[in-house]
C-alpha cells in the first residue's frame, strides 16, 4: 500500500532539516532555492511557526 504524503507537511519537515544542518539564519528567498520549492509557498509555510513564536525575522534585537 503506498503512502501518500501531505506536501506542506514534507516541505515543512525538509525546511526545519535545513535549518538544523545549516545552524544559522536563513532568508525565505535562500530557503526556497535551496530546496527548489517555490517562493510563495516558502513564504506560507513559514507564516504558521513565524505566528507560534518559533520563528523570527529581522535584525537580531
Amino acid at each position: 500500500m503506498a503512502v501518500k504524503l501531505v506536501k506542506s507537511i514534507k516541505r515543512t519537515i525538509e525546511i526545519l532539516e535545513l535549518f538544523e544542518e545549516r545552524q544559522k539564519p536563513m532568508h525565505a528567498v535562500e530557503i526556497a532555492e535551496e530546496l527548489g520549492y517555490p517562493i510563495a509557498s516558502t513564504y506560507e509555510i513559514l507564516k504558521t511557526p513565524l505566528e507560534l513564536g518559533h520563528l523570527n525575522y529581522g535584525m537580531p534585537k
